[in-house]
């Protein structure tokens, strides 16, 4: 954000458009607060919420390793040593179990 701000704030508001905002809608939700880079998501049913959030996800993480693939310095940030790697490894080693986030009836339609 510090290098660029403006294009930083210019690819926040591409990706919203283009992917967060279609998504939320195509899963019933609305965004019923802003702040920041967050937000706040109210959805019609949990369903739709995890479908929503995959989705975006899937979507993110696919972007991601096209600029990890064009752009040297991403490369080295999302692969070299940092605190990202660092941050994946400790979340993953504190989370609790998948079935805490989701009941049954959440996960089976999923």
């Amino acid at each position: 954000m510090g290098t660029d701000e403006e294009g930083t704030l210019a690819q926040l508001k591409a990706l919203r458009k283009t992917l967060v905002d279609p998504t939320i809608a195509a899963h019933r939700g609305r965004i019923s607060n802003t702040s920041g880079d967050g937000m706040l998501v109210e959805f019609a049913s949990a369903v739709g919420a995890v479908r929503s959030a995959v989705r975006w996800r899937t979507n993110r993480v696919t972007g991601l390793g096209r600029r990890a693939r064009e752009e040297e310095v991403s490369r080295r940030l999302m692969t070299g040593p940092g605190i990202g790697p660092i941050s994946a490894t400790a979340i993953v080693a504190l989370a609790p179990p998948a079935e805490t986030f989701a009941a049954p009836s959440v996960r089976s339609p999923i």
